[in-house]
């Protein structure tokens, strides 16, 4: 039996030794739904300020045969993303605005050559105040290229910008947003999408960002030991179970896996945070348990049946 109780001991310490690290896969969708979206145009032409406009556009045509180009600026408050997430992906979501200057009449659609870049802001802006003249810095690095996937020119754009947010979360940088420019600012190009300000909600630009997150309490096998009572140990004919109510979010769906010092399941059930483990039929001796999840050892003990 000693040469049994060594055994369980190593055989437990190697468990605790590679507990796994589990996250939780989650996403964000930020908009003006749930957090502060700032989004505006600059005109080269007409150095003004169209924080209120309804559309969105990296733009290049004539006015009265005077070439200029616009460039788009947005910015999401990303408060809401965790401090200690791990960004997994980001994709920005920009909807083309079918009802850009509807009252003339004019069927305003994609036009051109519109490929276009964005770029992450490196420098302070704000949406009521920017200007073609005022106009914030921008990096190269990194920046995205967005392109029509097709002919269709009303398409909505999913634009991958997975570095950009990455590197807007870096403890080095700050979060200024992004800028979209034309890859060529020459005469006649258009891609027009909805602001934050249109009237059509469904239409505002959209961040969503995908992420792991270190689940709560599973990191530290000390705490999850402290978390799981057993009792009484030794025991007789049966042991309780106890996780406080307040922890059970860590264990929905767990499964509770008693052993015998040779490895054999001896007993398995789903885990609830009181249940009774019957052990009448099982010979004395020293056991050991492991409470799992989707394959992923939450913690592990031993036991004594007298």
């Amino acid at each position: 039996m000693k040469n049994k109780s060594s055994s369980l001991s190593i055989l437990t310490f190697i468990w605790l030794l590679t507990f796994p690290v589990l996250f939780a896969q989650k996403s964000l969708i930020l908009n003006r739904h749930n957090c502060l979206v700032e989004d505006t145009y600059i005109h080269s032409l007409i150095n003004l300020n169209y924080d209120k406009s309804p559309s969105l556009f990296p733009y290049a045509w004539t006015l009265g045969n005077n070439p200029f180009s616009c460039r788009v600026l947005l910015k999401f408050d990303m408060s809401l993303l965790p401090a200690k997430a791990t960004i997994k992906s980001a994709k920005l979501l920009m909807y083309f605005n079918p009802y850009h200057d509807t009252i003339s009449g004019t069927n305003y659609i994609h036009e051109g050559n519109n490929e276009f870049w964005v770029e992450r802001i490196t420098s302070f802006w704000e949406s009521k105040l920017v200007t073609w003249s005022n106009q914030p810095t921008t990096t190269t690095d990194k920046r995205v290229e967005a392109t029509r996937t097709n002919s269709y020119n009303r398409q909505n754009y999913v634009i991958d910008v997975t570095d950009l947010v990455k590197d807007m979360r870096d403890s080095l940088n700050t979060n200024y947003g992004f800028m979209m420019t034309l890859a060529n600012e020459a005469p006649f190009r258009l891609a027009l999408f909805a602001s934050s300000e249109n009237l059509d909600e469904s239409l505002w630009p959209t961040l969503v960002i995908n992420y792991e997150e270190k689940l709560t309490g599973v990191l530290d096998p000390e705490k999850m030991i402290n978390i799981v009572q057993t009792k009484p140990n030794p025991f007789n004919s049966s042991f309780i179970v106890d996780i406080p109510e307040s922890e059970m979010h860590q264990f929905q769906h767990a499964i509770f896996e008693l052993f015998n010092t040779d490895g054999k399941l001896v007993h398995t059930q789903f885990v609830s945070s009181h249940f009774e483990v019957p052990t009448f039929t099982l010979p004395s001796g020293s056991y050991w348990y492991k409470i799992s999840l989707n394959h992923e050892t939450l913690t592990t003990g031993t036991l004594t049946k007298q």
